[in-house]
């Protein structure tokens, strides 16, 4: 495989995939490209990520300040929404240990926050109105 000039693992893909398409539309090439590089193992991807000079590990090529972790961003304290129901979500998602897919766990929250009554999203609510809940004009 010759190196291209992207950084990006998928474009090299799609180059290569589109050499052997020649005179098809864009388009179709696309879809071609990506339904191949979602079936694609991990294994073979990282001939690609290699071939571009960039890890597998996107989180590693951020700054350790930047770095995701349990708590929140490093040294903060966890991002608290203004919507008590998203502050129930991020709650009921790390329970889950991060496991399930996300559609999953918010439509079980969906159907739990329903079902909960006022005192029990009381401390939602309160975290919510902890953060301030001012409205932020755009410019």
């Amino acid at each position: 495989m010759t190196k291209s000039n992207s950084r990006n693992p998928f474009i090299n893909y799609y180059l290569k995939v589109a050499r052997r398409m020649r005179g098809k539309p864009v388009t179709v090439i696309a879809k071609v490209a990506a339904r191949r590089w979602r079936a694609m193992s991990q294994t073979k991807r990282l001939q690609y990520y290699r071939a571009c000079g960039t890890g597998y590990n996107w989180g590693a090529s951020l700054p350790s300040s930047r770095r995701r972790c349990d708590s929140g961003l490093h040294g903060r304290p966890p991002a608290v929404s203004r919507s008590p129901f998203i502050n129930f979500f991020v709650h009921m998602y790390k329970q889950m240990g991060r496991d399930m897919p996300v559609t999953k766990v918010a439509r079980m929250a969906a159907r739990k926050w329903r079902c909960m009554s006022v005192p029990e999203r009381r401390t939602y609510f309160e975290a919510a109105c902890r953060f301030g809940g001012g409205r932020r004009r755009r410019r």
